[in-house]
């Protein structure tokens, strides 16, 4: 056990002792952070009911004799703590948090304050006055699934809206800037960042929030503090009445176009509702759960309107296959069937029949005789052999073979073959 010197206490907080005659204090310990993150508190030395922490007396600085965090009390739920009265002494405290919670902390934090040199003051602040403690609730909902209310939707964001007073207390602060917007006019908020919509903004989609300041809230992002997908809790928010709206729905889902507004009332769970234009309330939304609708089963029809390279685009029916998507369908993996939609087409594999080539030759009297280049001789046959694959690679004498079968009888001294160049060929489509 470390036994602390006698003149300091309180790394990270210190309260003294009521100096004057019956007057009594207490104050809260919370082991949850402005960050949402678990902490746990420590006596860190213990002020004497003569110490005041900023007078550089024997008895301003007196400390009772006490074990420091590694063999002290720690406090790892909420503590209510109350120096005067039976209790003659104040509190010194420290915390202990994970280096993940202490750099969250830094991150996040509005102001911060570095080189403490005080000795009981409990930090690098402190006060031989009033100091005002802002206390800041949070508020909870989710995002699911109007046919299935059980079911969270991941993926969505919302703008969250403040009116000057409320929101997080850093909004007091004067310094926060107007939203920006595009070059058409529509406003941009960054997301965990807050921002001020002006009073003539003409982007209609923040028509509800002019003179009010607003955020992007992401599911699992900076200001949800809830790692549940659909889920969504942000801390931090004072007293006030709030408004928030769907940014972006879920993949496959509907946005909804409602606006919502709930009020944050000391010591009481926020409950969201529908808000309309005209300030009415519709009733409260059953537990907080804001549905989506889906798109449901949308059937398409699939149309080949160019053909790969050197093969046909089919002939017949404008629409040559369909699928449908329906909400609970693999993505990827919907089918395809033929115009008559019963028909499934195997592994998706859609076919296309090779373009035939062409080429003809004459067969002419070599000694023209006066007939020409026109003379055309009659009765020849022929047989065509391929000696080159598609790729331009020889193929083997063996394996060689005359096209279809078949030999070529000339009838009038002309020779005309279609024929198919063997490829095989490969792709995948996906559209999404």
């Amino acid at each position: 056990m470390r036994i602390m010197p006698a003149t300091s206490a309180g790394d990270d907080f210190s309260i003294m002792y009521p100096s004057k005659s019956g007057q009594t204090n207490y104050f809260q310990l919370s082991v949850e952070w402005f960050t949402g993150d678990t902490i746990t508190w420590h006596d860190d030395g213990q002020p004497t009911s003569k110490a005041n922490g900023y007078l550089y007396t024997a008895d301003a600085l007196s400390v009772n004799a006490m074990s420091r965090p590694d063999g002290g009390v720690g406090y790892t739920s909420d503590t209510k703590l109350e120096p005067g009265g039976s209790n003659d002494f104040g509190y010194g405290l420290k915390v202990t948090a994970s280096m993940r919670a202490q750099q969250n902390a830094i991150n996040q934090a509005f102001i911060t304050f570095t080189k403490n040199t005080a000795r009981l003051s409990g930090g690098a602040f402190g006060s031989n006055g009033v100091v005002d403690f802002v206390k800041v609730y949070d508020v909870n909902w989710s995002k699911v699934s109007s046919v299935g209310t059980s079911k969270n939707l991941a993926g969505s964001k919302w703008v969250l809206a403040a009116n000057a007073g409320s929101g997080p207390h850093n909004l007091d602060f004067g310094n926060v800037a107007n939203c920006s917007a595009d070059d058409s006019g529509s406003l941009t908020p960054s997301e965990g960042v807050w921002c001020f919509v002006p009073t003539d903004t003409t982007d209609s989609y923040y028509a509800a929030f002019k003179g009010k300041y607003v955020t992007i809230v992401s599911d699992n992002g900076i200001l949800d503090k809830n790692n549940a997908n659909g889920q969504f809790r942000v801390n931090g928010l004072r007293v006030g009445t709030y408004l928030m709206k769907e940014y972006q729905a879920p993949d496959w889902y509907e946005q909804s176009g409602k606006t919502y507004t709930f009020t944050i009332i000391a010591d009481t769970q926020a409950t969201i509702s529908v808000y309309e234009d005209d300030g009415k309330d519709t009733g409260a939304v059953n537990g907080n759960a804001i549905a989506n609708k889906p798109y449901g089963a949308v059937s398409w029809g699939l149309v080949e309107t160019k053909a790969p390279d050197g093969y046909d685009l089919p002939d017949g029916a404008t629409v040559y296959y369909t699928f449908t998507i329906k909400e609970n369908d693999d993505r990827m993996n919907a089918k395809l069937y033929k115009t008559d939609g019963v028909t499934e087409v195997t592994e998706n594999k859609v076919p296309n029949d090779r373009t035939k080539g062409s080429v003809i030759w004459y067969k002419t009297d070599s000694t023209k005789d006066g007939y020409g280049d026109d003379a055309r001789l009659k009765g020849s046959e022929w047989s065509l052999t391929q000696t080159k694959d598609w790729k331009g690679s020889d193929i083997a004498t063996d394996k060689r073979r005359d096209s279809d079968q078949e030999r070529h009888r000339s009838g009038d001294g002309q020779h005309h073959h279609e024929y198919a160049d063997h490829r095989q060929q490969s792709a995948v489509h996906r559209h999404r």
